[in-house]
């Protein structure tokens, strides 16, 4: 179907641009019966964070409890997504909380940002934490693991504070 950017209900005059869209769930309906298809659940932090409104209206869109779609929101869900990965690899982790920036509702969570040599996969990832019992991050910890980290194994870290890993 296309999805008409305006035009006064004319089917002719587009005043935005019109993309060509097609619902997920009617795409396996044009494969023949032989086809394989799977599907993937991921969460909102992962798979849709924009950053496109500015302070002032992500402040009365907090207030009002929408979701803001700031930079506030947009960092935390960065640092969010991270701590999925490891919490679903078995890395003991805080809860999330919930927080005020700058007048921005956000959902705290360690700030955690993992280059993704250290496994693009979660099985990857799995694989590079032989111990993830051994492994805990405290509210308002920063981990930082940047650069080639594809021969990096972490077996063990209690981390209350900052740990920046840079491999070059």
């Amino acid at each position: 179907f296309a999805t008409q950017g305006g035009g006064g209900g004319s089917r002719s005059g587009f005043k935005k641009p019109t993309r060509l869209e097609c619902m997920m769930q009617d795409y396996p309906k044009s494969l023949p019966p032989s086809a394989r298809v799977g599907f993937s659940v991921i969460s909102n932090t992962t798979a849709f964070s924009p950053v496109k409104t500015n302070l002032a209206d992500a402040r009365a869109k907090s207030a009002k409890g929408e979701p803001t779609y700031s930079a506030a929101s947009g960092e935390a869900d960065v640092y969010a997504s991270a701590c999925e990965v490891l919490a679903a690899s078995g890395v003991r982790l805080p809860p999330p909380v919930h927080a005020i920036r700058d007048g921005v509702g956000v959902v705290d969570t360690p700030r955690v940002v993992i280059d993704p040599s250290f496994g693009p996969t979660l099985a990857a990832v799995r694989d590079k934490l032989p111990t993830p019992h051994a492994v805990s991050l405290a509210q308002g910890s920063t981990l930082v693991l940047e650069g080639d980290l594809t021969r990096v194994r972490l077996q063990a870290l209690s981390l209350d504070g900052a740990l920046v890993v840079r491999v070059v």
